[in-house]
């Protein structure tokens, strides 16, 4: 089989909603991963997975709060972005250590609800696969394809660093932007 592989997954108890522990279930016990939380306090552990299989419970670990954050990300193979509040700082430092990203398509019409799904920055990315659906079996196949393709991880490395170039260089964005409404404005 495949070499194990870390997931890290990074924020407040408040992000995580009861449908990402039930993927979380369900990608540990059917593939060849450990799950890291940074955030949720070891106690939450307890109290999610209580009646969980011990093959199972071993393989999830919560750290709680880290002050050596950036430390612990680089351990990551792979980083899945919390939900429905996903996004923010913990994602751009996983970009930023060149660790294939996890994050849930944007659903426009609820912009300015900071409690749902909050990471536009994925529409910088030159290539819409960027992100995908919240769905079990297409986060689960796209961990698969992480796992077991250093393509798909070149490829989604390669979508991360459009991001990272819009977050690290806001001007470049903002031409862009003033470009596209020159066009759509006809001038």
């Amino acid at each position: 089989g495949t070499e194990k592989k870390l997931i890290i997954s990074s924020g407040a108890a408040d992000r995580f909603h009861v449908d990402f522990w039930k993927m979380v279930l369900t990608i540990v016990s059917k593939n060849n991963v450990d799950w890291l939380f940074m955030g949720p306090e070891p106690e939450l552990k307890d109290t999610l997975f209580k009646s969980l299989n011990s093959s199972v419970a071993s393989r999830i670990h919560f750290l709680g709060y880290r002050t050596d954050f950036q430390n612990v990300m680089s351990l990551g193979d792979i980083y899945v972005d919390t939900y429905p509040i996903g996004g923010g700082w913990a994602m751009i430092e996983a970009m930023s250590q060149n660790i294939p990203c996890i994050t849930y398509e944007h659903d426009y019409n609820r912009v300015f609800r900071k409690t749902e799904n909050y990471f536009p920055l994925y529409d910088y990315a030159a290539d819409s696969t960027f992100a995908v659906p919240f769905e079990i079996d297409k986060i689960e196949k796209r961990l698969k394809d992480f796992i077991s393709s250093e393509k798909a991880v070149e490829d989604q490395l390669r979508k991360q660093a459009d991001v990272l170039k819009i977050v690290n260089n806001p001007q470049d964005g903002i031409k862009e932007l003033d470009q596209a409404l020159l066009e759509i404005a006809g001038r």
